[in-house]
């Protein structure tokens, strides 16, 4: 039945939130550098950098069809949508 469907894909919804509430606890905790083994594999925390801007591609497409104003507005749109950030994770050593 359909709205059981609805129900299991709002608890999966929940669980998820829970678990990543629960992985950011963790990733405070974690010291930049630690090796830990999982599954056989060997995996270091490590810092990363990560830049991402929304409909980058819609935007890039669309800047050559604009007269000079329009592109002007759109450079300053596509800066304010860019975000840049050093984020932390577990990356596979060997």
């Amino acid at each position: 039945m359909l709205s059981d469907y609805g129900k299991r894909y709002l608890e999966i919804k929940d669980e998820i939130e829970a678990l990543e509430a629960e992985k950011k606890d963790c990733a405070k905790e974690i010291r930049l550098g630690a090796v830990v083994e999982h599954s056989g594999k060997v995996y270091e925390w490590v810092n990363y950098e990560r830049t991402s801007t929304s409909w980058k591609g819609i935007y890039e497409e669309s800047y050559t069809m604009l007269d000079d104003e329009a592109q002007v507005i759109m450079g300053e749109m596509v800066g304010r949508k860019t975000s840049k950030g050093i984020y932390q994770k577990f990356e596979k050593k060997g």
